[in-house]
């Protein structure tokens, strides 16, 4: 083991210790992720030594190190929840969105796109087959459906007030469907 992980480990580690824990508010969490922190000291001791503020560039290790704890929990949470419940509930609430709101504006678009949309996007048959079913060529079919989906964006805009935040992040909608 090189002495200089060992002297940055003794000089750094309760403060580390204390950032992660104010984070992950679990002792158990906390000391394991700091073992993944002291193998990432040691395979970066390097640029530690060779950065102008090492006590900095080591709260950013842990900062990294409890961004991808929370990501891999959620992707664990989302595996377990999809793996709990049915797919049969997932499949209705989608049915119901379809039905409910997509469709009534979907049906506000002229023929040709509207058919296009719900055959394709609602019903769920295949591009290519829909075009065989329709008699028209492949991309005559994709360009239709494209169309029809800005067209559908459009209403849905119109509709709806979309608030965002500074990253372009959805934040808050409103609904007054009453004038489309």
């Amino acid at each position: 083991m090189d002495p200089r992980v060992l002297e940055i480990w003794e000089e750094f580690h309760e403060k580390l210790k204390a950032y992660a824990l104010s984070k992950l508010k679990n002792e158990d969490d906390t000391n394991d992720l700091l073992q993944e922190v002291f193998i990432k000291i040691h395979g970066n001791l390097e640029k530690i030594e060779t950065s102008e503020n090492s006590k900095y560039y080591l709260i950013a290790i842990v900062r990294n190190a409890i961004n991808d704890f929370f990501r891999n929990k959620q992707i664990n949470e989302n595996e377990e929840f999809l793996i709990d419940k049915p797919v049969e509930s997932e499949y209705r609430l989608n049915e119901i969105v379809a039905n409910f709101c997509v469709r009534p504006l979907i049906r506000k678009l002229p023929d040709k796109y509207q058919e296009a949309l719900l055959l394709s996007d609602i019903e769920g048959i295949p591009q290519k087959e829909l075009a065989e079913q329709l008699g028209m060529s492949y991309t005559g079919l994709k360009s239709r459906v494209q169309r029809g989906r800005v067209k559908l964006k459009d209403l849905i805009l119109g509709c709806c007030k979309f608030e965002s935040d500074k990253y372009g992040n959805l934040v808050d909608a409103k609904s007054d469907c009453s004038g489309c």
